[in-house]
């Protein structure tokens, strides 16, 4: 489940970071976390690991696959672990 996502909107100028915050049912699920443009491009695809159960983060510095830094705009996440997957949006400004 998804707690929040925080900054949103991230703002890359007063900020260095976003974080993703969720919770597992599980002790160890495998997680994984896409971030995509509106159109659906993946920017980001990060294998996030095994994960204890309950609260945890991921930081995302709002740089690309390349190591680019991506445009303003809202873009989309899917959190997916073995038994769940949550969507969501948020919004990047430089």
């Amino acid at each position: 489940e998804l707690i929040s996502v925080v900054p949103n909107p991230f703002n890359t100028q007063s900020h260095s970071f976003v974080e993703f915050r969720f919770n597992l049912a599980d002790a160890h699920e495998q997680v994984n976390l896409a971030i995509m443009t509106e159109h659906g491009i993946v920017v980001k695809n990060e294998n996030i690991g095994k994960r204890p159960e309950g609260a945890n983060k991921y930081t995302w510095d709002g740089f690309n696959e390349n190591n680019e830094p991506v445009q303003s705009g809202v873009y989309l996440f899917l959190i997916k672990t073995g038994q769940f997957f949550k969507p969501g949006k948020f919004a990047v400004i430089r």
